[in-house]
């Protein structure tokens, strides 16, 4: 958990597949939910997500962190997203 001086931030969702990062963050920020994306740099740091057509199960998965006070709305609105 990530903390800032105001808030805790949350993981709410976590994907490997790079395909779901823009759609994720679409729909976060549609909803004007501010979020923190972690590994996203990492992520593509050795390409091989390229590779796996955007699915690379030896990285550390990409995660979308929220404010505290916005989980149960963020965690709504991305349940329908998978990595299958």
């Amino acid at each position: 958990m990530m903390e800032n001086k105001e808030n805790k931030f949350e993981v709410v969702f976590s994907t490997h597949n790079r395909g779901l990062i823009s759609l994720a963050k679409s729909l976060l920020e549609d909803n004007e939910i501010e979020y923190y994306v972690k590994n996203e740099t990492l992520n593509n740091t050795f390409g091989s997500g390229i590779l796996l057509g955007g699915y690379d199960p030896i990285i550390s998965p990409i995660e979308f962190l929220v404010s505290d006070k916005c989980i149960s709305k963020a965690k709504l609105i991305l349940k329908d997203l998978s990595d299958k």
